[in-house]
């Protein structure tokens, strides 16, 4: 176990970056890290990423910020989050099937708001859950000096 006073990580995967912070004890910063995702926007009020720029970017960020720091071992905890109700449709293998849809899309929005208010899953409208598998989050692997 490394020495020193324990640093925190937060790790936040938006509409337009991912960001790698990295807190001392005190909550100031001491190192961190972004990367630009880029947004396509096929028609108008759709909004799309490649999902595989998620996991790039966010590698990327992290990276560079850990890779800042004298001793990486010193990060103890990691606080991960990512931009609201984006998705992507996965094949069997998870490999993305087409680019997620951002939270932000006309299509989306209209589609959460005909669900039910109840809570649990419910279909929409026309629409069955059947199938529907959850997202796997990548493993994301922390090597000093790697980029």
């Amino acid at each position: 176990m490394s020495g020193g006073a324990r640093l925190v990580m937060a790790v936040d995967c938006s509409t337009t970056a991912a960001k790698a912070v990295i807190h001392d004890e005190a909550g100031q910063v001491v190192a961190q890290a972004a990367r630009p995702l880029h947004t396509l926007q096929p028609r108008p009020a759709w909004h799309e990423q490649d999902a595989e720029q998620w996991s790039t970017a966010t590698q990327g960020a992290i990276a560079e910020a850990v890779g800042t720091l004298v001793d990486p071992g010193r990060v103890r905890a990691m606080c991960i989050t990512h931009q609201r109700e984006s998705f992507v449709c996965l094949d069997g293998s998870g490999r993305a099937l087409r680019p997620a849809i951002l939270w932000l899309s006309a299509p989306f929005l209209c589609a959460l708001s005909s669900r039910p208010a109840q809570p649990g899953p419910q279909p929409w409208p026309g629409n069955s859950w059947a199938g529907v598998r959850p997202l796997r989050v990548a493993h994301l692997r922390l090597r000093r000096g790697a980029a």
